[in-house]
């Protein structure tokens, strides 16, 4: 059935080319979740590589005598570790004001003089607080 229409497909099937799209479509879904795991397996293993050598190259890099070119080389493998993973298209973003100020937030508050909810809240405080003598 390689590169037959859809149509031609259905035809073939006595099925509707609505229905043979589905069969098709879920196949195609199907193959790329193996990929995908495969993909994600191998990853894993590239990933414990990379591990490997950074370890061995570590004492290198950092111990009494440190070499540049253990230094340089783990460079390496971290770029390679951050491309490995997709980070490489990342981009962190500031948010900021005018002029590259800083982001301005204006909260408004509402008073209600006439709300019995303050004035009972700080009666409330008032009178639990052993600091303050009733007059």
């Amino acid at each position: 059935m390689a590169g037959k229409s859809y149509r031609a497909i259905a035809a073939e099937l006595g099925i509707s080319t609505t229905h043979v799209f589905r069969l098709v479509d879920q196949a195609l879904s199907r193959i790329q979740q193996e990929s995908e795991a495969e993909v994600r397996v191998l990853q894993r293993l590239e990933l414990e590589r990379l591990d490997e050598l950074h370890k061995a190259l570590w004492p290198l890099a950092t111990g009494d005598h440190p070499s540049c070119r253990a230094a340089g080389l783990l460079l390496r493998i971290s770029e390679q570790r951050f491309k490995l993973l997709g980070l490489e298209n990342y981009r962190l973003f500031e948010l900021t004001g005018a002029n590259g100020g800083p982001v301005q937030v204006q909260h408004e508050r509402k008073f209600d003089p006439e709300s019995n909810g303050l004035r009972d809240l700080l009666r409330g405080l008032i009178e639990s607080d052993p600091r303050v003598r009733n007059t």
